[in-house]
């Protein structure tokens, strides 16, 4: 039985939305996710296609999407918080509009959210796919499916419809013990998005405003789930409160025996025993602390938008009980201040990333990577009898299969022919103290320790006892 103490409730904040072309709504949805605390965005009619692949990355997110094929409008997206380790979901290759990927929580937890666009008027073949796969999934373990899927004429407490062709998705549903959460209209007077689940997995269900000018309100919930927690902590040396003058000293005495050793290798192991044991001697180990990196989501909106977003959402909601026609005015005010704000801090923004440029800064570097990431997944592959993988182990098997069947095989005997044994040798290398001097000046203090755990700070900091003969 795991204790406690090791025991914690994961909580996920979670936005599903039907854009309606999410292309020109992209800063609002960055603002809103840089000013809220949000762990996973479901968007469905993004209307991408192949030009959108540049516009639609939100750093500090994995983007899964798959797109309407040879037609416009449609198309699903998934935004999933990089602090989250997510993988796609193979399904089978079908023109449904989803998108299946399973996260896992603390040590093991594994959770499957989907996100799914059913057009008005869908085929019955495409209906009896969707409820197909939405089993497949079910059937594995805990799963959240949420999206638009456009269920005009159902009765959502009473499980009822006026035709015999609605009630088949729900009733399908409801025998795998998929329940469906959303009781409030979505757009005007009907339940179009709507969210199914299996356990007690969503709490905290609101609809909030829609976004930019879309027709459908946004729905917000709470993902809860019960895991294991990790208590791996990394210990870095804290170089902020180290005193290098004391360290500069010890070296320099513990160096006093170096012209008594013979030899590369032993005056390098003198040298880098020397430098750790004066480290561990005047310098601490503490726990390492996340950083917000400069130039993140947060840093990229101003709090003014932050502010614009809550005051916004506080007139939606005014607008929403009182469905007077003042508060929504105040409402259409407040989305116009939002999108000049959005604009004008966006452009702001940007003028930085061109300044770090001119400086010779990273954070522009690290915006263009993080604007092209984009998780694909691996490729649909199929067995010999032509049925799709979708677990990862039976891809991993697959992949592992054909690499070791195209691997080289040498015959025994046979090895790589060396090059005739010569008596040539190099002649002593000389290296001044200023050239030494040098090198050590120009080190980049911003890079991780090497193995040997000599830590770059500490030889640049060092450079002057070092460089000596």
């Amino acid at each position: 039985m795991l204790g406690a103490d090791r025991i914690r409730n994961d909580k996920l904040r979670v936005l599903s939305t039907n854009a309606r072309s999410l292309g020109n709504k992209i800063n609002e949805l960055e603002s809103i996710m840089a000013s809220e605390n949000i762990n996973l965005v479901a968007v469905t009619e993004t209307w991408f296609n192949d030009s959108n692949d540049w516009d639609i990355k939100i750093p500090g997110f994995s983007l899964y999407r798959k797109d309407r094929e040879g037609k416009k409008g449609g198309g699903v997206a998934l935004y999933v918080k990089d602090s989250i380790k997510s993988n796609l979901i193979q399904v089978s290759e079908t023109n449904l509009e989803s998108v299946w990927v399973t996260l896992q929580l603390g040590n093991h937890k594994v959770t499957r959210v989907g996100v799914i666009y059913r057009p008005p008027n869908q085929v019955k073949e495409l209906d009896d796919l969707l409820v197909e796969e939405m089993a497949k999934i079910a059937l594995k373990g805990e799963v959240v499916s949420m999206g638009d899927f456009n269920p005009t004429d159902i009765n959502w407490k009473t499980k009822i419809a006026s035709s015999a062709r609605s009630t088949d998705i729900p009733n399908s549903l409801l025998g795998l013990s998929l329940q469906q959460v959303i009781e409030e209209p979505t757009r005007k007077e009907a339940i179009l998005d709507l969210v199914f689940t299996n356990g007690n997995l969503v709490s905290d269900i609101t609809e909030g405003e829609s976004l930019g000018s879309s027709d459908h309100q946004s729905v917000w919930f709470t993902i809860s789930t019960v895991t294991e927690s990790l208590h791996t902590k990394t210990k870095v040396l804290d170089f902020r409160k180290t005193d290098f003058s004391k360290i500069r000293s010890v070296v320099y005495e513990s160096l006093s025996d170096w012209n008594n050793f013979n030899g590369v290798q032993e005056k390098w192991d003198y040298l880098k025993v020397a430098l750790l044991k004066a480290t561990e001697k005047c310098s601490r180990l503490v726990s390492k602390s996340k950083k917000r990196k400069r130039g993140t989501q947060e840093e990229r909106y101003s709090a003014e938008v932050a502010k614009i977003n809550k005051n916004k959402k506080m007139e939606f909601s005014k607008y929403k009980n009182t469905q007077n026609e003042d508060d929504r005015a105040i409402y259409n005010i407040r989305q116009r201040e939002d999108k000049k704000v959005i604009r004008a801090s966006k452009a702001q923004a940007e003028d930085k990333l061109d300044q770090s440029v001119k400086k010779g800064d990273k954070i522009f570097f690290r915006y263009i990577n993080e604007k092209r990431k984009l998780k694909q997944g691996i490729t649909k592959l199929k067995t010999k009898e032509g049925r799709y993988m979708e677990e990862e182990k039976e891809l991993a098997d697959c992949l592992n299969e054909y690499f070791c069947s195209v691997f080289t095989k040498e015959n025994e005997g046979e090895g790589t022919q060396l090059g005739r044994k010569t008596n040539e040798f190099f002649g002593a290398c000389v290296f001044t103290e200023e050239q030494v001097l040098s090198k050590l000046s120009k080190i980049n203090t911003n890079k991780s320790q090497a193995p040997d755990g000599i830590h770059s700070k500490l030889l640049k900091e060092l450079r002057g006892v070092l460089a000596q003969p």
